[in-house]
């Protein structure tokens, strides 16, 4: 699993064992500093579901030893405890990590799995909730060099294979093109959405199994069956993402922080770095403060594209957004529906509603409202200061 070190402040789990999810905060779950690191993947497949987990400590003492780990079966989100699991399959285990599956049949109803992993020295204790429902979209999973691709993206002219339902011969690729929109900020009420039905810029056949190399950049879709919502869909991006590198990709995402002068000068610098820093040096006021400003802002930006790249780049994102201007929220708390951020240095609240579908099972909308235009241009002016 990737190791990202970010300018991201330390937050202590808050999470205690017999605790509902619903009062719990999940902010850990984007803490790059947190101890433990998991990343799970629901696959519907015929008569049954499948979660595949990977889970890593960043300890390089008594690394997964250390550690109790247990999954839990339960009703709701108010559930305080739930069944405990026993069908866990360890797939791979090494001093730090291991990666693993759980089988289950379709549910009738949804219900929650939880991972709870308790340091055992600490005492403390993080859960990981998944919500387990039968019309989960994902179907089929995408792997490199053996190992499952966990976070949705893979760089170009990397061979991939497609794993899916026994007995398949052959799924469908769709392959779009498209430059999806950024995130209007927040107190713009009304956004943009992008159409649930894309027109493909390309189609071909592959065969489950049989390796395959993407050379183009974009969004991708795997069907077994096209007359189904069901698939697996991942973005092929360059070699450095989830971090930015080249001058002309620096670009776009700067317009949360300039005025159109600015943005528009950025954007005719292109290739020419020379010009590019002139114009960051012009809005930090100072070369040192520049330098701070480029290394936190665009490694901000490596931990939104890491966290919640979907059918676009994570940095594109609502919640991406969000994360790239406000960083880890102090509190992150979850009910299967929405997802509430809150920001304690700035007093607000974000409400993201949960709005998946083929392209992103997991994808988030933020609620928007006219009162967020003071802590965003707040925070807008803390950046260009180089405060962060």
């Amino acid at each position: 699993m990737q190791r990202l070190i970010l300018l991201v402040g330390w937050m202590l789990p808050t999470v205690l064992t017999g605790q509902a999810i619903t009062n719990t905060n999940l902010n850990h779950q984007y803490n790059p500093n947190c101890e433990i690191q998991v990343r799970m993947q629901v696959v519907r497949q015929p008569g049954q579901m499948q979660v595949l987990y990977a889970l890593e400590t960043i300890s390089t003492v008594a690394g997964l030893d250390a550690y109790s780990i247990k999954w839990e079966k339960r009703a709701t989100f108010s559930d305080k405890t739930g069944q405990l699991l026993a069908n866990d399959s360890i797939t791979s285990t090494s001093a730090r990590g291991r990666t693993g599956r759980l089988t289950f049949p379709i549910p009738e109803k949804p219900w929650l799995l939880v991972l709870s992993v308790t340091n055992t020295a600490n005492p403390r204790t993080y859960l990981f909730p998944k919500l387990i429902e039968a019309n989960y979209p994902t179907q089929g999973t995408i792997a490199s060099n053996n190992l499952t691709v966990w976070n949705r993206f893979v760089s170009k002219n990397t061979t991939i294979t497609y794993q899916g339902a026994p007995g398949v011969s052959r799924a469908r690729v769709y392959a779009y093109k498209s430059d999806f929109p950024m995130a209007s900020p927040p107190f713009v009420e009304r956004e943009n959405r992008v159409d649930p039905l894309l027109v493909a810029d390309s189609l071909f056949w592959i065969t489950p199994q049989t390796p395959v190399t993407l050379r183009t950049e974009g969004l991708y879709l795997i069907q077994e069956d096209t007359t189904q919502a069901q698939g697996v869909a991942f973005r092929v991006e360059n070699e450095t993402y989830p971090k930015l590198s080249q001058i002309i990709d620096l670009a776009p995402p700067l317009i949360f922080l300039t005025t159109r002068e600015e943005f528009e000068r950025i954007a005719k610098a292109g290739s020419n770095k020379a010009e590019f820093d002139k114009v960051i040096i012009e809005i930090t006021k100072d070369k040192e403060r520049a330098k701070t400003f480029m290394r936190s802002y665009y490694r901000r930006i490596e931990l939104a594209n890491y966290y919640f790249t979907s059918y676009k780049e994570g940095w594109k994102t609502d919640r991406g957004m969000i994360y790239l201007i406000f960083g880890l929220p102090d509190d992150v708390t979850y009910n299967g529906a929405m997802e509430i951020w809150n920001y304690r240095s700035v007093d607000t609240r974000f409400t993201f509603v949960k709005n998946g579908s083929i392209y992103s099972p997991d994808n988030f909308i933020l609620v928007r409202d006219k009162r967020f235009a003071e802590p965003w241009y707040s925070t807008i002016d803390l950046w260009r200061k180089s405060r962060f």
